[in-house]
């Protein structure tokens, strides 16, 4: 279990999780972003 609170089972990803973990938190970031916004249009 990462950071952003996926499960990863790729090799590739447990030799070097950082980029994404790093690109996970940024998706986490930005859908975060996107609710505030529709919460401040009212477009929830």
């Amino acid at each position: 279990m990462y950071a952003d609170g996926v499960r990863r089972h790729d090799a590739g990803m447990t030799t070097n999780p950082l980029p994404a973990t790093a690109a996970g938190l940024t998706a986490a970031r930005r859908s975060l972003e996107a609710l505030a916004l529709g919460d401040a249009f009212g477009e929830r």
